[in-house]
């Protein structure tokens, strides 16, 4: 009888997906191409209109958009659009979003 008990773990229950104050624009930058523009300055643009969403969220949203571009889940469409990034600016990125409780810190105001 116990040969019968699957011994394989469950697979993870899928994760939900917790949405931040600027999810569609962010969305947009990641899927918007301009006809004519080139590869690299496509990306270099994405990059800088990523950086000034980014700096709009509050500290709680950076740590849970920091979370999701972390875990590369291809079901979250930010964070499939983000893996298309090439590493150096990822990284870049996911710094300045883990920067958000330092820059609090030192009085660097949201735009609004």
């Amino acid at each position: 009888m116990a040969d019968d008990i699957d011994d394989d773990p469950l697979p993870p229950p899928p994760a939900t997906i917790v949405e931040v104050s600027c999810e569609a624009a962010i969305l947009e930058v990641l899927i918007t191409q301009i006809p004519g523009e080139s590869a690299a300055a496509g990306f270099a643009r994405r990059e800088i209109a990523l950086r000034q969403l980014f700096a709009t969220l509050t500290i709680e949203e950076s740590r849970t958009l920091h979370g999701r571009l972390s875990r590369r889940d291809p079901a979250d469409p930010i964070a499939a659009g983000f893996a298309r990034m090439i590493l150096s600016r990822q990284q870049r990125l996911l710094g300045f979003l883990a920067d958000a409780r330092r820059r609090a810190a030192f009085g660097y105001r949201r735009p609004t």
